[in-house]
């Protein structure tokens, strides 16, 4: 068939106009069949049957509507009508059901054969990761893996390539789970509820019935027994210290964060039977353990360690002064260093963490032993008196 222009094509599938039959001025009756006129979205390929459009050996190819004349030019188109070929959607609403993670694909069905444009509607979407597919043949397809479960309603159109466009509104329920769906089956009739049977009771015993004390700011931890094996604790809200948790495996743990006695009841259950305990946890302050301090020499090296019952603490001196030479580190507690003057020596520490703090009073006594060894000129020459002399003069200095 010849044709010197394939150009409107495009128009005619763009308006969706067809001149389905007319009768021109000879009263010849023209009639077409176009199989296939967009054999491919995206770049348009127009065939026509050898039957179409015959007067005496000429082709009419309907300028009117966007398809162009041919080389041996156009016997006229007057009297023609335009007519609109009918097309549904037969495929039946609701879809056939969807499953969470697992391939799905169901057809999309129109009343002919002929070829359509599939899409959404404006403002419609698929259920997340499905997508519709085959969107210029006679059926499309919606496939994919659904990701979230729930009921989706969404309009899908069919444009026809010869006449006016059809729609339909779909409903599609992805339900939760992993097996394979299946097309939803005739609800069968319920069958009379049986008697329910009587839960088996199980017989606790908890094991634990007294608790640690703890320390404010400090690590706890203590795990609570009971039998059979595998039951699950609870415990009212803000009833344990605060800063404590107890899991459902049974273990109390956490930082406590404020000092006094809690008291608490916890349920151990198994199946349909509980049992109950009521326990205690003590929180005691923080303090500073170390009592008293050993004295040093003056000239030789001192080491002493300042100890506590907290935890991740920190050191000062808060008051007074340690001796010449000696200096407490912050984060160990240390006293070291070499004392350069006798005497004695008072002065308060401070420990503290993010949750507590301590003070004590602690004296360090540094002797003269490495201070000047001056007798002040005393001198033993005298006998016994001269001793008594001396001695009590060497006494009298080292009061001073």
């Amino acid at each position: 068939m010849a044709r010197d222009s394939l150009g409107g094509i495009a128009g005619l599938i763009e308006s969706s106009i067809v001149l389905e039959s007319c009768t021109v001025s000879s009263n010849t009756v023209l009639s077409r069949d176009v199989r296939t006129i967009a054999e491919h979205a995206g770049g348009i390929v127009g065939k026509l049957d050898a039957s179409e459009y015959k007067i005496e050996g000429n082709t009419y190819y309907g300028t009117e509507y966007g398809i162009g004349n041919n080389a041996q030019g156009s016997p006229g188109n007057e009297g023609c009508t335009k007519a609109t070929p009918t097309i549904s959607i037969t495929t039946a609403s609701p879809l056939t059901s969807a499953m969470v993670k697992r391939n799905y694909s169901t057809n999309i069905a129109l009343s002919t054969t002929d070829a359509v444009i599939w899409s959404l509607a404006e403002g419609s979407s698929l259920p997340a990761n499905l997508s519709l597919a085959n969107k210029t043949g006679a059926t499309a397809t919606i496939s994919g893996t659904p990701a979230n479960a729930g009921t989706y309603s969404f309009t899908i159109i069919a444009q026809s390539l010869l006449g006016a466009p059809a729609s339909k509104t779909f409903s599609l329920q992805v339900t939760p789970g992993t097996g394979t769906p299946s097309t939803p089956s005739t609800p069968s009739t319920p069958s009379t509820p049986s008697t329910p049977s009587t839960p088996t009771t199980v017989n606790i015993v908890i094991s634990t019935t007294t608790l640690a004390s703890g320390i404010v700011g400090n690590s706890y931890s203590a795990q609570l027994s009971a039998t059979p094996s595998g039951v699950t604790w609870s415990v009212p809200a803000n009833k344990l210290p605060a800063g404590l948790t107890l899991s459902s495996a049974g273990k109390i743990s956490g930082r406590p964060e404020a000092t006094g006695n809690f008291s608490f009841t916890v349920t151990a259950t198994s199946g349909s039977s509980t049992k109950t305990q009521d326990l205690s946890i003590t929180v005691n302050l923080m303090t500073i353990t170390t009592e008293k301090l050993p004295g040093g020499n003056s000239g030789s090296a001192y080491t002493q360690k300042l100890e506590s019952n907290g935890e991740n603490l920190k050191w000062k001196i808060s008051t007074g002064n340690l001796p010449d030479g000696l200096e407490l580190d912050e984060n160990e507690g240390v006293i070291s260093g070499t004392a350069t003057k006798s005497g004695e020596y008072t002065f308060t520490v401070y420990a503290s963490n993010n949750y507590a703090s301590a003070t004590k009073e602690l004296t360090i006594s540094i002797d003269g032993a490495g201070d000047s060894d001056d007798d002040g000129g005393c001198s033993l020459g005298f006998g016994l008196l001269g001793l008594i002399v001396c001695g009590t003069a060497m006494f009298m200095k080292r009061k001073v």
